[in-house]
C-alpha cells in the first residue's frame, strides 16, 4: 500500500510508531504548541471522543474527497461513532485491527463427537444456535475428572474465555447493547429498564457460574494463560472456547481438530447472529494543526480503497479462511 500511495499522490509516507499511545498527551501536547509533524494519526479507539471533546481534531465528515458511504468505510462500526450526528474518526480497510478484534467462538469436535451431540455448523444454520442450546451442550462436559470432589484445570468443561470478554460477547450475541444512542443521536447507558440485556445479563451469570461450565484460568481480567487454554482443549477438557480472530493465528500448531462458529442468539426469534468486536482497534484522526486536511483525506480515502479490494481479501481469505480454519464449514460460518 505505501508505495503505491506514494507513487500516485506523488508524496513520502513516512510512519512514527511511539509508545505514548494509551492517553492522549502525545497528540495534545502537538496540538498546543501548533506542531504540524504528522498529517495523519491511528489512535487506540479508546481515547478518540477526548481528542474530538477537546478540539484536537477536524471532524472527518467534514473533509473533502472523503466518503464515509463508501464500503470500505465500515458501516456499522462508523454508525455507532457519530456524536449528533457529526462524524470525528472512522473506522477504514487501511487498518485491520476492527478485524483481528472480532470473537468468535470454538468448538473441541472430538467432544461433541464423543458426547453424542448435535453438529453445532448444523445448529447455526439452522438458527438454532441460541443460549439454551450452548449451556444444554456446554453443562454436557463439564466432569470430575480426577473424581477428587474440586474443580480445577485437571477436570472438564464446557466453555472458557477471558474474565472480560465473557459478558459483553454475550449480550452482543444477543443484540443487546449497553450502550446506545437517543433520537439526537448522543450515547447514553442503556441498562436501567432494558429487559432484554438485564436477562442476557443473568443468563449468562446462571450458566458460568450456578451451571459451572466455564473454566476461568485467569490472573486478572486484562490476562490469560493460552498454553493452559490451549492444553486444556487440545485434551478435550474445553468444549466451547472464546477467541478473536488475531487469537486464532496461535491456534494453528494446535493438533486437536477445532471448528469455528458464531456466539450463540439469544433464542431462535433473534433475526441473526451478532459478533463483538473489542476496544482496543486503531482509528484514523486528522489533527487540527494540519495545514492541508484535504490532502490527507484523499490520502485516507484512497488508502481504505486500496485496503477493501487488495488487502481485506487477502487477510480473509488466505489468513482466515485458509490458515485459521480446519475445514470447510468454518469458512462458511465466517461468511
Amino acid at each position: 500500500m505505501k508505495t503505491t500511495m506514494e507513487e500516485r499522490f506523488n508524496t513520502t509516507i513516512t510512519e512514527t510508531i511511539t509508545d505514548k499511545s494509551w492517553d492522549t498527551t502525545f497528540i495534545g501536547q502537538m496540538v498546543a504548541a501548533g506542531d504540524d509533524t504528522y498529517d495523519i494519526c491511528f489512535v487506540f479507539d479508546l481515547f478518540v471522543k477526548d481528542y474530538a471533546t477537546n478540539g484536537m481534531i477536524y471532524k472527518l465528515g467534514d473533509i473533502s474527497y472523503i466518503d464515509l458511504e463508501k464500503p470500505y468505510w465500515d458501516q456499522s462500526l462508523n454508525e455507532c461513532l457519530t456524536i449528533c450526528g457529526e462524524t470525528y474518526f472512522g473506522f477504514g480497510a487501511f487498518d485491520l485491527s476492527y478485524y483481528d478484534m472480532t470473537y468468535c467462538m470454538i468448538f473441541n469436535k472430538d467432544m461433541i463427537n464423543d458426547y453424542g451431540l448435535e453438529n453445532p455448523y448444523e445448529l447455526v444454520n439452522s438458527g438454532k444456535w441460541t443460549y439454551s442450546k450452548f449451556y444444554e451442550m456446554a453443562k454436557a462436559a463439564v466432569r470430575d475428572v480426577n473424581g477428587d470432589s474440586i474443580m480445577d484445570d485437571r477436570d472438564s468443561y464446557g466453555y472458557d474465555g477471558m474474565h472480560k470478554e465473557v459478558l459483553p460477547c454475550f449480550w452482543v450475541a444477543a443484540d443487546t447493547l449497553c450502550i446506545d444512542k437517543d433520537e439526537n443521536d448522543i450515547p447514553y447507558l442503556n441498562i436501567s429498564g432494558n429487559e432484554k440485556f438485564l436477562n442476557a445479563f443473568e443468563e449468562v451469570f446462571e450458566m458460568m457460574w450456578d451451571g459451572g461450565i466455564w473454566f476461568f484460568n485467569d490472573e486478572g481480567s486484562n490476562s490469560v494463560d493460552n498454553e493452559k487454554r490451549m492444553e486444556m482443549f487440545s485434551s478435550d477438557r474445553i468444549m466451547f472456547s472464546s477467541h478473536s480472530f488475531s487469537s486464532l493465528g496461535e491456534l494453528r500448531s494446535m493438533d486437536k481438530d477445532f471448528g469455528i462458529i458464531p456466539h450463540p442468539k439469544y433464542d431462535e426469534a433473534q433475526d441473526q447472529y451478532y459478533s463483538r468486536i473489542e476496544g482496543g482497534c486503531k482509528i484514523a484522526i486528522i489533527p487540527v494543526t494540519n495545514k492541508n486536511p484535504e490532502f490527507a483525506g484523499a490520502l485516507l480515502e484512497s488508502m481504505a480503497a486500496f485496503g477493501y479490494n487488495n488487502i481485506v481479501p487477502e487477510y480473509y481469505e488466505v489468513s482466515l479462511k485458509t490458515k485459521n480454519s480446519r475445514d470447510s464449514e468454518s469458512a462458511e460460518m465466517l461468511d
